[in-house]
């Protein structure tokens, strides 16, 4: 083989055949892949249903929830209580008593004394000139 040693000889796969032409990508499809292709496909179907208002049932779980969502609205409105929207209407009619109190750390500064041989560094900020503002690219630097 041309007397070149060592002589190195493989097979490129370029498409696949079996009753259609796909590439060889296909053959390292996992059943993750698969999953996340149906689940796509669903949740185009959920959207197209609900943007056309026709019921199907990938979008059965979106109705249901909007439709919980109004019944909670009307229950804060009217006064009207059930026992699934009074977590949710305590939520909307009282959020002070939700949050979480947060404690506000102060910084530590650490001053480093400068000797006095040494010039003290500029403020940025003072060599800014009236037009300049400070915004332009010689700022990064």
């Amino acid at each position: 083989m041309l007397d070149i040693r060592p002589f190195v000889y493989g097979l490129i796969v370029v498409n696949c055949y079996d009753s259609s032409l796909f590439p060889p990508a296909y053959l390292e499809f996992q059943e993750s892949d698969l999953f996340k292709a149906i689940g796509s496909g669903i949740s185009n179907v959920a959207a197209m249903s609900l943007a056309l208002s026709y019921p199907s049932l990938p979008a059965f779980p979106h109705v249901i929830t909007t439709a919980f969502r109004n019944l909670v609205a009307i229950s804060v409105e009217t006064g009207y209580d059930f026992k699934q929207g009074l977590p949710l209407k305590n939520i909307v009619l009282n959020p002070e008593a939700f949050v979480q109190k947060v404690v506000k750390v102060e910084p530590t500064v650490i001053v480093k004394p400068v000797p006095k041989d040494e010039p003290k560094p500029k403020d940025p900020s003072s060599d800014t000139t009236p037009d300049d503002n400070g915004e332009g690219l010689m700022d990064f630097f």
